[in-house]
């Protein structure tokens, strides 16, 4: 949404959505996004030729552009709003709506900290963010879509703000 020209969006709900720039993740999790951006990454691109995900059990291979592109994102402070800001921030500064950032406490991929991260990006939206703290069951960044007892309340909150 961020990067859309002119987001025709009412109410934005976002789960699990936060930033990769490594200051953004706290202990263990920032030394692992350093070592990424800094050292596996560039490692990697430069021996394969593009960034082998599939190889760390990441998901799909990744063209060295691409790669490089996300990686300049990575040690930025803006993320991908460095791409927007020259453009005139793009959505990040025209969506004036509300918008809610569920976070998961036990999130390795998008930390709470990631999560305000990326909310604070989004300078005229009207911004709340919750924190899903998992009880027994761990939610984890993938969990939330598998658990529909947790999916009640913010559905509520976005057909509340879609239907204002």
């Amino acid at each position: 949404m961020g990067l859309t020209p002119e987001p025709a969006v009412r109410a934005a709900l976002f789960v699990a959505s936060g930033t990769a720039w490594w200051k953004s993740y706290r202990g263990l999790g920032r030394l692992a996004m350093l070592a990424f951006w800094y050292g596996m990454l560039p490692i990697a691109v430069a021996a394969a030729g593009y960034l082998p995900m599939k190889l760390f059990r990441q998901g799909d291979d990744v063209p060295a552009g691409v790669a490089w592109e996300w990686s300049r994102w990575g040690r930025d402070s803006r993320y991908v709003y460095s791409y927007a800001e020259p453009r005139g921030g793009l959505g990040y500064t025209r969506y004036a709506g509300p918008l809610l950032a569920l976070s998961i406490a036990d999130d390795r991929y998008a930390p709470p900290p990631a999560v305000a991260h990326l909310l604070s990006l989004y300078t005229r939206a009207r911004k709340e963010e919750r924190v899903l703290c998992p009880d027994a069951q761990p939610i984890g960044h993938f969990g939330f879509f598998r658990r529909s007892d947790l999916w009640k309340e913010p559905v509520g909150w976005l057909l509340a703000h879609v239907a204002s």
